[in-house]
């Protein structure tokens, strides 16, 4: 889309969030786009599509999100003028996927055309008010219907005088076709990608930058603890032993203990994940999460570094034990492919026992 070179033109650290993120695809975009830095709000009002797109925070190793299931009026109350990016792909009509999913054909009708504009609508209007002054909303869609894309903008930007409608750069104006102005308005500057002109399907999206403003505060109640005293004898011996050393922001999040990144103190209610979970704490031992090993490993004392073409890989994808150097001393590892962190296991006198997450593994 516009990809995230724009980003680098802000100030960090960034505050981020994508309105309508499940599955997740252009939300980890944008957290490889901030390296760890600021802050990465990952919203989803459905708790079923919420929890795919924890699945993918947790995959991918993101340090610096909070996942939410919200929806955009408690967005907004929680956050008001607060983020420097917004990011809303809107749920539409789909008519770009007809090619892709037979049944988006049959689930299409006018009717839904006019429920998903009016629908649009209303998360832009909330998604207005969480920008920052003189932040950025770029709106995106899956659909070519005019109802919801074009005349969602001329509406908004009518409604919203302090928002204006921005060029794109070379590169995506070469693979895209104006979006389609009116008498009123040029609208010129949004982009409609066609698949006659680019790989993939019929998208539709316009970047939209706020006047100058003040950057706002979160004003919520906090959904964090304090950790108990079990917790942080336990976190302290299993963070000693693994990574040499204890992280500065620790808190709890319901049963886990939670790893938060510099710019992230405190998390809404309705919080499915925040920050990196280290583990949840049973009987005075830390059992770790998965997240821990695919956020940090690379921080770990202990790494097992397997090629993606060895009989041990393999094993390992597919929830099996195996042997490695035992000079690497006995504890939790984190097992790395090619160089790349994937995933947990606990080295016992030379055997690498497996603790690759079960609905991750090859069959």
């Amino acid at each position: 889309m516009c990809r995230i070179p724009l980003l680098s033109v802000l100030l960090l650290p960034l505050r981020i969030l994508d309105l309508c993120a499940a599955p997740g695809g252009k939300c980890t975009q944008l957290a490889g786009a901030l390296h760890g830095t600021g802050l990465l709000v990952a919203n989803e009002i459905s708790r079923d599509r919420c929890r795919i797109l924890r699945q993918n925070i947790e995959r991918m190793g993101v340090q610096n999100a909070v996942v939410t299931s919200l929806d955009s009026e408690k967005i907004l109350a929680y956050y008001p003028s607060f983020f420097d990016f917004v990011l809303v792909d809107a749920p539409c009509s789909g008519e770009g996927m007809f090619r892709k999913y037979p049944e988006a054909v049959e689930e299409w009708s006018e009717d839904t055309v006019a429920m998903c504009a009016c629908r649009q609508k209303k998360i832009l209007e909330n998604a207005a008010e969480v920008v920052a002054g003189g932040g950025y909303l770029l709106y995106s869609t899956c659909t070519f219907s005019l109802e919801e894309n074009e005349q969602v903008i001329r509406w908004f930007l009518e409604t919203h005088p302090d928002f204006s409608l921005l060029p794109v750069s070379a590169d995506v104006a070469a693979v895209t076709a104006d979006g389609i102005s009116g008498e009123e308005r040029d609208l010129s500057a949004a982009r409609r990608f066609y698949p006659h002109l680019a790989s993939g399907e019929g998208q539709f999206m316009c970047l939209m930058q706020k006047g100058e403003g003040l950057r706002g505060h979160t004003q919520f109640q906090d959904a964090l603890r304090s950790l108990t005293k079990e917790e942080e004898k336990a976190v302290q011996v299993f963070l000693s032993d693994t990574l040499g050393y204890i992280p500065p922001h620790l808190a709890g999040l319901r049963d886990d203990v939670i790893w938060l990144s510099d710019e992230m103190d405190e998390c809404p209610p309705g919080t499915f994940c925040c920050g990196v979970p280290i583990g949840s704490v049973s009987k005075g031992r830390l059992i770790p999460h998965h997240h821990l090993f695919s956020a940090y490993g690379g921080n770990f004392l202990r790494k097992v570094d397997l090629s993606a073409d060895s009989p041990q890989c393999s094993a390992y994808l597919r929830g099996e034990g195996f042997m490695w150097d035992d000079r690497a001393g006995n504890g939790w590892c984190a097992v790395h492919i090619d160089g790349v962190p994937c995933g947990g296991g606990k080295i016992v006198d030379g055997y690498v026992k497996n603790h690759y997450p079960k609905g991750l593994r090859i069959k």
